[in-house]
């Protein structure tokens, strides 16, 4: 007697789920993460004297122009100042503002340059201390509600 073929069957398999595009995006940035080192990751030096330069020139500029505007009884916007100088000068090279540092400063060299932005420091440091004893020193007795 002739034997009977089976029937093979053929495995089941589960649908296979995609994950989501933003687990595929996730994973790639992992991916990109961990190839990259850390240093990689890390400002240029030449870049963090370039933007401590222009922040040197930005805080000196805006001292002299604040204070021709109290001289002469006007207004002075330290924020519009601020977008002002950032937008003119934010592309600026090392190059150009030292120049600039030592034509209206007279900071000749990065060690000048260097101890301004150290005094800016320290000054800025005491202004904040200052207005922290104030904030301090203001008791809620001293404060009229009625």
């Amino acid at each position: 007697m002739p034997k009977k073929k089976q029937a093979v069957q053929a495995p089941v398999q589960e649908p296979v789920q995609e994950p989501a595009q933003e687990q595929i995006e996730e994973q790639i940035e992992a991916t990109v993460q961990a190839l990259t080192k850390v240093l990689d990751k890390c400002m240029p030096y030449a870049e963090k004297r370039r933007l401590m330069t222009l922040e040197v020139l930005r805080e000196e500029c805006g001292r002299e122009l604040s204070s021709a505007a109290r001289a002469n009884n006007k207004e002075f916007s330290w924020s519009e100042f601020n977008a002002q100088f950032r937008e003119d000068y934010q592309n600026a090279t090392l190059k150009d503002l030292v120049s600039y540092c030592s034509s209206l400063y007279g900071l000749r060299t990065w060690d000048e340059i260097c101890e301004r932005r150290s005094s800016h420091k320290q000054l800025r440091a005491k202004r904040t201390a200052a207005s922290k004893i104030d904030d301090d020193d203001m008791d809620d007795d001293d404060i009229d509600l009625d």
